[in-house]
């Protein structure tokens, strides 16, 4: 797919699966932060999120946990919205709450404003579990580590959302972010640190299929003083479902005035028979360098389930003004769901989950977590096995009710790249772990 790309452009030697003897990175053991049990029947917890604080301090919230919030004890049939931290650079986790009302949480995310004591935890209301979020997104507040919670009901004002993300956005403000009915993308602004939130504002227009758009987590760009919101939609009228591969449209939303308005931009144009199988993130440097991944698999038509590989792509602007460069390949089998972040001069890390597979979205097979780390913005990467183990044993068109979209990436102060993923070993269903893994070398 997408061929005619410079060799030169795509990284080398990432490893086809596991750890193996290649030179590059080197992870810790895997932990085990929520250890899988029997869950609300047709959920499973998923979709970690992951933020180091400036004393090294780890928070991990996900979806989905069947476990007390307030003890860490599992709770078969359960689906609850918990924060776990760990002050020993992931080698052991407590439970320090979440959110209060402990009703089923779905697409949860965390943020911690920079110079505030508030951890805010975000996510859609689901006391069903059936992963709707047609009951409001919710945000809980503690400003005492954890041992008090506060929560705020309808926090966008929109009854009915998808995939709501949050962003520190500097100055004790917060930026929520949610994928809105008729499929556009709209934000709410804090300016409080969370206790309260402002009217919607659009980020994106009304694609022109009215379903809901792909958006991935918003970053702050500091060198170029901008808010910045990755997103897809398709130019096919029939595409309804980012499993089908149909969603081609790849583009930013961009404001530079806090998130009171913003402008749109195309990172890309997939072929026809191309398209995202999940959410694209963005990030960004010091320097003001904006890095993208996506997950790329390819289709045969908007209502019939890819027929081809799944992939890794990465695509780079230099600076401001600056083009995206041409869409570069990770090599390896089949790739799905990566997640970027980066920092300083040029430092950047990816995680996805991959398989030694080539056909990888269609067929049933074995998956494992890898990332790449490079420190010159993209040219050179050095690569490793996150995980020691298989981690998901299905397909990629499938993954959604599994291992769901996202896994928790973050730098810490050394440098170091730390994971956290979804883990239902090697299976095709649940119940699902959560693990996490540090970079060590």
């Amino acid at each position: 797919m997408l061929g005619g790309l410079s060799p030169a452009s795509a990284s080398d030697g990432v490893p086809s699966s596991g750890r193996g003897p290649e030179p590059g990175i080197a992870f810790g053991p895997d932990v085990v932060v929520v250890p899988p049990t029997p869950s609300v029947p047709g959920t499973t917890q998923g979709e970690p999120r992951l933020m180091v604080g400036p004393r090294g301090q780890i928070f991990l919230a996900a979806q989905f946990q069947p476990v007390n919030c307030a003890t860490g004890d599992p709770e078969p049939g359960t689906a609850y919205s918990c924060v776990w931290t760990s002050t020993d650079e992931g080698n052991h986790w407590h439970v320090i709450g979440g959110e209060p009302g402990r009703q089923a949480g779905d697409d949860v995310d965390l943020a911690r404003p920079a110079g505030s004591n508030a951890l805010i935890l975000s996510g859609m209301a689901d006391e069903e579990g059936t992963g709707t979020g047609t009951a409001e997104t919710t945000v809980s507040r503690t400003t005492d580590g954890g041992r008090h919670w506060t929560e705020a009901h309808d926090a966008n004002h929109t009854a009915v959302n998808d995939r709501p993300f949050l962003l520190d956005a500097g100055n004790h403000d917060l930026l929520l972010t949610f994928a809105a009915v008729p499929g556009n993308i709209e934000a709410v602004r804090s300016t409080d640190d969370g206790a309260s939130f402002g009217a919607p504002i659009l980020v994106t227009p009304v694609p022109p299929q009215l379903v809901l758009s792909v958006n991935g987590g918003p970053v702050y760009d500091r060198a170029r003083h901008q808010l910045v919101v990755p997103y897809a939609s398709s130019s096919n009228p029939g595409c309804t479902s980012a499993p089908n591969a149909c969603f081609n449209q790849i583009g930013l939303a961009r404001s530079s005035d806090d998130g009171h308005t913003w402008t749109q931009e195309r990172i890309a144009t997939l072929p026809a028979n191309e398209g995202l199988n999940s959410e694209f993130d963005v990030a960004a440097d010091a320097k003001g360098r904006e890095y993208a991944v996506l997950a790329i698999a390819t289709g045969t038509s908007p209502f019939a389930p890819p027929t081809g590989q799944t992939e890794v792509w990465f695509t780079t602007s230099a600076g401001p003004g600056k083009p995206w460069s041409r869409l570069a390949r990770l090599p390896g089998g089949s790739g799905m769901l990566p997640w970027v972040v980066a920092a300083g001069d040029g430092n950047v890390g990816i995680a996805w989950y991959a398989s030694a597979s080539s056909n990888g979205e269609t067929a049933s097979v074995p998956w494992v977590v890898e990332a790449a780390v490079s420190h010159d913005g993209g040219r050179k990467w050095s690569v490793g096995g996150v995980s020691d183990h298989v981690v998901y044993g299905g397909s990629g068109y499938t993954h959604q009710p599994v291992v769901w979209d996202l896994l928790g990436l973050a730098f810490d102060s050394h440098g170091m790249l730390n994971v956290a993923w979804g883990d239902v070993g090697d299976n095709a269903t649940g119940p699902a772990g959560i693990e996490f893994s540090r970079q060590i070398r």
